[in-house]
């Protein structure tokens, strides 16, 4: 069984690594009690970065959902005339004088 690792899971085991670090690092010893000095003053820049690569990677998997494609989707838009026609043919939507009265003026 394969598993996936999410962006959000990510986010969770950051902001446990923050809280942990808050709890060693003793709050509530002074007025200022070190909020903003420390080794944990690298997890705040890094949570930002975090939380706008998550926003960026929702709105791009939000988008693609609501488009329908995907990498290296390629659907009917990218078929020739050529094979259009053939695929009419092949269906009964037209008969072998009408196919070969089209295949004619695409070929010249």
């Amino acid at each position: 069984m394969k598993i996936r690792f999410f962006p959000i899971q990510l986010v969770g085991f950051l902001g446990l690594l923050i809280s942990t670090n808050a709890w060693a690092v003793g709050y509530g010893r002074g007025e200022w009690s070190g909020h903003m000095w420390g080794p944990g003053m690298i997890f705040g820049p890094l949570m930002m970065i975090g939380f706008i690569v998550l926003i960026i990677y929702l709105i791009v998997l939000f988008t693609r959902r609501i488009t329908g494609s995907s990498p290296g989707h390629s659907g009917p838009a990218h078929q020739s005339a050529q094979d259009i026609l053939s695929e009419r043919f092949a269906k009964g939507e037209i008969d072998k004088d009408e196919y070969l009265e089209r295949k004619q003026v695409l070929s010249s």
